[in-house]
């Protein structure tokens, strides 16, 4: 798996480059500048683990330098004016079908089949406490993190302070958005939070967990739209790139040198360093 993996980056490495050239684009100073900013920040933390497994900063340059490369192929096909310019109101629509704003916390259950009496009556209880939350975040009135501040209260048993409440952010200050095709935190789940209509909130329970999800209303990114342009064009396109990615490697024909492919064994992987 390492050695097909190891093929097909070296591939893309070199079509992306190729590809590049091709098509008489160039880095400039301010993206060159992010290159070596990136590679400062990445070799002053972890610089000497990756000289141990013989990269050097030299190679790790060119790593990133082939990752900007590749955005900017991306942005020459598909951004404003490129090649295959996708139109603002795909872009849109396809926004709406398929990006959700929410906020969420997740809460487990004890599980097992050996449960104690106490670990049962505080499932029970835990349950009432998220039927509390759900309520709470449906009012139209409670702050997604004030609920938040509710429950990590209750599970500490302490008291919960409601004059605290001024000091928690707006709902939307808080929230992030989920794609329809992600798979994180399942693909259930995340069926489930598309199924809510914006406002609405819900104990989404997967086995010994509920994740309590709040959506909220896209409307205002609609109107204001430069400022989820990008994500969306990503999420979009970044297949179709990628699939584009594999043509132009599929037309390569390298000499390949085997014993460059298999000098480095799984089991040799140094993962620390004094």
């Amino acid at each position: 798996w390492i050695i097909d993996y190891a093929r097909e980056s070296i591939d893309q490495y070199i079509a992306t480059n190729r590809k590049f050239d091709e098509l008489g684009l160039t880095l400039d100073a301010a993206t060159q500048n992010t290159i070596s900013k990136n590679l400062e920040s990445t070799w002053s933390s972890n610089g000497k683990l990756y000289e141990a497994n013989g990269v050097s900063e030299e190679s790790y340059k060119e790593i990133l330098t082939n990752a900007q490369k590749q955005d900017m192929l991306f942005q020459k096909y598909y951004g404003k004016g490129g090649l295959e310019e996708v139109p603002e109101a795909d872009l849109l629509a396809y926004f709406k079908d398929n990006f959700a704003l929410v906020n969420s916390f997740t809460i487990s259950l004890a599980t097992g089949d050996n449960l104690t009496d106490e670990q049962k009556a505080a499932n029970e209880e835990r349950k009432k406490q998220i039927e509390e939350y759900e309520d709470l975040l449906n009012d139209g009135v409670t702050l997604f993190q004030e609920v938040y501040d509710r429950y990590l209260h209750d599970l500490t048993d302490t008291t919960h302070d409601a004059e605290s409440e001024g000091e928690f952010e707006e709902d939307e200050e808080s929230a992030s958005y989920i794609t329809k095709d992600s798979t994180r935190p399942s693909a259930e789940v995340v069926k489930a939070i598309f199924n809510l209509v914006p406002g609405e909130a819900k104990a989404i329970n997967e086995g010994n967990v509920y994740y309590l999800v709040k959506r909220y209303s896209t409307e205002e990114d609609q109107k204001n739209f430069d400022n989820v342009r990008e994500d969306t064009l990503l999420a979009m396109k970044s297949g179709a790139f990628k699939d584009m990615a594999k043509e132009w490697a599929s037309t390569l024909n390298p000499t390949v040198n085997d014993a460059t492919l298999n000098r480095y064994s799984p089991v040799n992987i140094i993962t620390s360093v004094e």
